[in-house]
């Protein structure tokens, strides 16, 4: 969904390459990333157009996306979940608009910002060139 090129891709782990960078992520058991658990995650600082474009291409591929907020009126954040439940943060650190009055988070203590399991999916749809969806189980 991501448009990232996949490396190794195994039952329990998936390696692949995006935005210029590795990543290796697993499944249930074979990640620091426990349930109901905001961090650790990935991150990935994007610019607003691409914030504002992702957010459209997760719902458009039936992906739960966190409210778009910031902590201190300057930043945007943005965060959803892989099929395996891994947690993902697109971080804007300017120009989003209307930053200044999006909801604020809190500045600090990590980990307990938003509800995780709120952004949980079984299923999800991958839009076709031609308009139709494709609904593929996890």
């Amino acid at each position: 969904m991501l448009g990232a090129e996949i490396r190794v891709n195994q039952e329990i782990f998936a390696s692949f390459r995006l935005a210029g960078v590795n990543v290796g992520i697993g499944v249930e058991n074979c990640s620091f990333i426990g349930p109901d658990a905001e961090y650790p995650h990935l991150a990935f600082y994007i610019d607003a157009g691409t914030m504002l474009h992702m957010r459209e291409w997760l719902a458009q591929c039936g992906i739960p996306t966190s409210d778009v907020w910031t902590r201190r009126g300057k930043e945007a954040l943005m965060f959803f979940l892989d099929p395996s439940g891994n947690v993902i943060e697109f971080l804007c650190q300017s120009g989003y608009p209307d930053a200044e009055n999006l909801p604020r988070g809190l500045a600090a203590g990590h980990g307990r910002t938003l509800d995780i399991n709120a952004l949980r999916y079984d299923d999800w749809k991958r839009p076709s060139r031609k308009g139709s969806r494709e609904v593929v189980r996890d």
